[in-house]
């Protein structure tokens, strides 16, 4: 126990100093982030308060309503906290993969405290501190506003947040020393590099299916029923086989009981055990496995990416078209996003968000042919929203991972422009590929004019390359060599600018394409003769923006580059 109070407090100092000693930037980063988790918890506090508060006002009138609608609303409650508590315990799994094998065998400082005499349990402890405290904090600041929320529906508002605290540690503790055990026998039968993958991979599909399982069941019922018994119905159409079974359920079977003023031993006994079964368990992977498998992530390569022969093969025959010296700079670019396992997992993510969009474009009320031009601006919105993301993850670390040998594309021949204008292009070229197909398949599903589908898609595609430049000129001027990884670049300053500049031109070109939809409601009235003598004016007006702000932004890093030569 002295050497687990050692470790935390040491801990607890360099977090400390990181944010005394730090800049200006990483003050203003996280107040930010204070700003966007108190909005996040406001959001989530007010939006089950309502549904609470709309469940108990039918208690008044629950012998008017329908017997099979009815039932207990006390249990449909418990069903809709069982649903939301299950989501939660979806992701927290997912995440606790990643910074399990990120604390477990990629941290920093564990060759330091290997090499010490410390024990393995006290090892094992700080450990599972810091999976359970990175992976468990998001959960908590989403079951803690909730669990407020069913107490202040209920009258007990205190009393059933300090039992969400207090349940809330024993779930994000026991599902982090299940993941870090898993972990471990992962990395005993798999090599390293493989069972990173694995894990990125389960986790970008488990979170990609919870997303999709949340929008099937359309929760937007919940928040805007027209009747009592459209909310009781949404209710009784949220169920999951063996529901009662999960430990999430338990959490909030504690939180019902504390809620009603009834006995909770039984479910609280469950997810005590439930913590304290996987902690052994954890502590026994620990124990047997941990260093044999800090040895093997030391060791092993990592292996090929599964599609990265085809699509390097398919990148390298198209970087052959630009100069030679270009070429090379585009085909290292190439190589350096291809290999990386991180940026292959998104696209799971990614792509069950955009299916997502799209299937909400069918579910939005009205007259589709009334709103469908405002659906095909929204789609150049959305889109640039999209692709900024992206363009962040991909754009801003290209010159941070240069990494110490960036003298050689320095000692190079070729400029600094057009160096970040070899990787801009590489950048751009899935930007383009990903915001014309988005727009294209949302352009097919609004019934819209043609004119007004084919602006927004042009919109688009002229945004993707836009975006590229200014990411990868914002990563030249604020480089992040030093990192032990490329994408601690996008947390900063740097990150901070870029994405507020993606941000500014993805609004100014929204603007730009909102004139010729408003001038055809107009000329639907008699006011206007309609957007055919606006189109190509706004277009001209988007081609001079994207091209003036993507020379621009690659002039400013090249000149940055230049200088620090």
């Amino acid at each position: 126990m002295p050497y687990l109070t050692t470790l935390v407090t040491a801990d607890l100092r360099s977090a400390r100093n990181r944010f005394t000693r730090g800049g200006w930037g990483e003050r203003f980063g996280a107040l930010a982030a204070t700003l966007v988790v108190a909005l996040f918890c406001w959001g989530c506090h007010s939006f089950f308060l309502r549904i609470f508060e709309g469940i108990l006002r039918l208690r008044s009138v629950e012998s008017m309503l329908p017997t099979e609608l009815t039932g207990s609303l006390q249990a449909l409650t418990a069903r809709l906290l069982a649903m939301a508590a299950l989501t939660a315990l979806s992701a927290l799994f997912a995440s606790s993969l990643v910074t399990g094998l990120a604390a477990a065998v990629q941290a920093r400082d564990l060759p330091l405290l290997l090499a010490q005499p410390l024990p393995r349990l006290s090892l094992y402890g700080h450990r599972l501190l810091r999976s359970t405290l990175a992976a468990g904090a998001p959960i908590l600041l989403f079951l803690l506003p909730t669990a407020h929320a069913l107490g202040t529906a209920w009258g007990h508002p205190w009393r059933v947040t300090f039992t969400a605290a207090a349940t809330g540690l024993l779930l994000t503790t026991g599902t982090a020393a299940l993941a870090l055990a898993l972990v471990l026998v992962l990395l005993r039968t798999f090599p390293a590099g493989k069972t990173a993958q694995t894990i990125t991979s389960i986790s970008a599909l488990s979170l990609a299916v919870v997303i999709g399982a949340v929008r099937a069941v359309r929760p937007e019922r919940l928040f805007n029923p027209a009747s009592g018994e459209d909310l009781l119905s949404a209710l009784q159409s949220m169920e999951l086989p063996a529901l009662h079974f999960y430990p999430s359920s338990w959490m909030t079977d504690c939180w019902m009981a504390v809620a009603s003023g009834d006995a909770f031993r039984g479910p609280l006994t469950s997810l005590a055990l439930y913590c304290a079964l996987s902690v052994v368990l954890g502590a026994a992977a620990f124990v047997t496995l941990h260093r044999h498998g800090w040895i093997r992530a030391r060791e092993a390569p990592a292996p090929a990416l599964p599609g990265a022969g085809a699509a390097g093969r398919l990148g390298r025959r198209l970087c052959a078209l630009l100069p030679r010296p270009m070429a090379a700079v585009a085909r290292l670019e190439l190589a350096s996003i291809t290999r990386d396992p991180g940026q292959w997992t998104q696209l799971a993510l990614l792509a069950a968000l955009s299916g997502l969009y799209l299937y909400n474009l069918k579910l939005i009320p009205g007259d589709q042919r009334i709103v469908g031009p405002l659906l095909a601006l929204l789609n150049v919105g959305v889109a640039g929203l999209v692709l900024s993301a992206v363009a962040l993850r991909l754009g801003l670390p290209s010159v941070s991972r240069d990494g110490p040998s960036r003298w050689l594309p320095e000692t190079s021949p070729l400029g600094a422009f057009k160096r970040l204008l070899a990787k801009s292009l590489v950048v751009g070229a899935p930007l383009v590929l990903l915001g014309g197909g988005l727009t294209s398949a949302a352009a097919l599903l609004v019934p819209a004019p043609l004119d007004l589908k084919s602006h927004a898609v042009m919109a688009v595609l002229l945004m993707g390359p836009t975006l590229a430049a200014i990411a990868v000129g914002v990563g030249a001027r604020f480089p992040r060599y030093d990192a032990a990884d490329a994408s601690m670049a996008t947390i900063g300053s740097g990150g901070l600018l870029g994405f507020a500049l993606m941000l500014l031109y993805t609004g100014v070109m929204t603007v730009l394409s909102a004139r010729p939809v408003f001038s055809w409601y107009l000329a639907r009235v008699g006011l206007h003769t309609g957007p055919s003598t606006l189109f190509l004016a706004s277009l001209a007006l988007q081609v001079g923006l994207s091209l003036l702000l993507a020379a621009g932004a690659l002039s400013w890093g090249a000149r940055h580059l230049e200088r620090h030569r």
